[in-house]
Order: structure tokens, then C-alpha cells, then sequence
């Protein structure tokens, strides 16, 4: 594996190495964030070190997909079923000590309360639940899951994803309308319904905030422009680094001429 790496960043492969034609959010922001650390992880694919913690987020976002899909049936799930599902869902064995396993399903517990009071006063239909999407754009393709999909009672639409973490001090008002997957969610709402939702939300469920990015035609523009700059980029193999202070935390730390250069 390591010869192999060797060979990737030399560029003495066999074969030419292909550069990716499919887009998730999550590509698009780390070409944003780093064109190098997007380089090595979608275009060399080079794996990042195994990571051994449970992805809590996971949990609860299995949780609430299994909560959703109760409400779609027509039954408003209760405390009890919620707590019912997470312990059927909750991996005892991912914890190094008990208390450290209790402080985890405590969180876990207080994030679906906030949930549930939130959907006990959500009068709008779920569409749908951890939906998948694949759109194009000439000979480029964008896809990625949407955690909710609802209707509002007037007939309009609304994207919320959910989020376990806590909101993130440089998401403010004025940056939301080039959050990256907010944009891509309303550009595939519009692709499947042929129109823009009329709101695409984070909610942070450990504080019960919602961060609400009200799509228009001119935002929406904007991020079409940005799409074309980093597939445009891509294509011409534009992969410089970008350092910044989250590089220590980088899985590509030690790739990393820049990093190297720069201590």
C-alpha cells in the first residue's frame, strides 16, 4: 500500500488516473476547503486512518429515519418508542467505560426529546425520509441524501437536515446563502419538483436551533457559477493546498508538502 501511495503522488501509475465526474456535498466542500485534501481522498483515493469510535450521528440520524417513517404511516411516535428504537439501535460495546456509555445516551436521549417536541408542533407532511438524490449538469453528476423532505400545508416545500453537533460559529447569517449542501439540496428539490424549496434548514438538535437558508433564483445562480468553478477547477487538475488551522486534523497530515513547509 505504501509503494502504491508512492506511485499515486509521483504520478507513475500504469494507468492515467481518472478524475471524478460525481459530486456530493461533502467532495464539494472539501475541494472547498482544500483542493490538495480533495486530491488525495477522491481523486488518488487514498484511504484516511480507521477511526475507532461509534458514529453517534448515525445513531440518532437511524433513529429519527425509523421515527419518520412511524409519522409517515400516520402514527406520532412517542417518548417511549423513540427510546425503544435507540436501544435497539445503540452499540454498547463501542464504549471504553459505563460512564462514558451513560453521558453519550443521556445526549443521545435530550437530542431526541428536542426532536420529538418539534415534530409534536410540525404540521407539515414528510415527503420523504433520508431521500436520495442524483441530478446532472452537462456531463457532471451531483448526489447525495436529504433527511427530510415535507410539504407545508399551503403546498410548498421545505428540506431539514438534521444535525447532532452544535452550530458551527462561522455559519452566520450572512454566509448561509453559500452553504454548499444547503445549495445543492434546494438545486435537486428543483430538479425533482421543478421549483426551489421555500426553505432549506439545519436544525441543531443538541441546542434545538434552526437555521433556516431561504433559496432564490439569484442564490441559487450564484451557486451554479461556484458548481462550474470547481468542476472547471478539477478538470484542470488545480490541487493546491490550502492551509489553515484544521490541518493538524488532517487524515492527509502527513502527505502534505505544505504542512511540511510551513512548521
Amino acid at each position: 500500500e505504501d509503494v502504491r501511495i508512492s506511485q499515486l503522488l509521483a504520478g507513475n501509475e500504469t494507468h492515467p488516473i481518472e478524475l471524478p465526474t460525481r459530486f456530493s456535498a461533502t467532495s464539494l466542500k472539501t475541494y472547498d476547503s482544500c483542493p490538495l485534501k480533495f486530491k488525495f481522498r477522491y481523486v488518488l483515493k487514498i484511504p484516511s486512518e480507521p477511526k475507532i469510535f461509534f458514529d453517534f450521528g448515525s445513531v440518532i440520524h437511524n433513529v429519527i429515519e425509523l421515527l419518520a417513517t412511524q409519522k409517515m404511516e400516520g402514527v406520532l411516535p412517542t417518548r417511549e418508542d423513540a427510546h425503544r428504537v435507540l436501544d435497539l439501535l445503540w452499540p454498547k460495546t463501542a464504549f471504553l467505560t459505563t460512564t462514558q456509555e451513560q453521558e453519550k445516551k443521556e445526549t443521545a436521549i435530550r437530542i431526541l426529546d428536542t426532536y420529538l417536541a418539534w415534530e409534536l408542533q410540525n404540521q407539515n407532511a414528510i415527503l420523504g425520509s433520508e431521500e436520495s438524490f442524483t441530478f446532472k449538469q452537462g456531463d457532471i453528476s451531483f448526489n447525495g441524501n436529504i433527511d427530510r423532505i415535507e410539504q407545508t400545508p399551503d403546498g410548498q416545500l421545505r428540506v431539514i437536515d438534521f444535525k447532532t453537533g452544535k452550530k458551527p460559529s462561522s455559519l452566520t447569517k450572512a454566509r448561509i446563502p453559500e452553504e454548499i449542501q444547503l445549495n445543492l439540496y434546494s438545486l435537486a428539490i428543483q430538479n425533482v419538483y421543478g421549483k426551489l424549496p421555500q426553505a432549506a434548514s439545519f436544525f441543531y438538535l443538541e441546542e434545538g436551533k434552526m437555521v433556516d437558508y431561504i433559496p432564490k433564483n439569484d442564490t441559487i445562480e450564484a451557486f451554479c457559477d461556484k458548481l462550474n468553478e470547481i468542476t472547471d477547477a478539477v478538470r484542470n487538475r488545480a490541487f493546491d493546498p490550502c492551509p489553515g488551522w484544521d490541518c493538524s486534523y488532517c487524515d492527509y497530515a502527513g502527505l502534505c508538502e505544505a504542512l511540511e513547509r510551513r512548521e
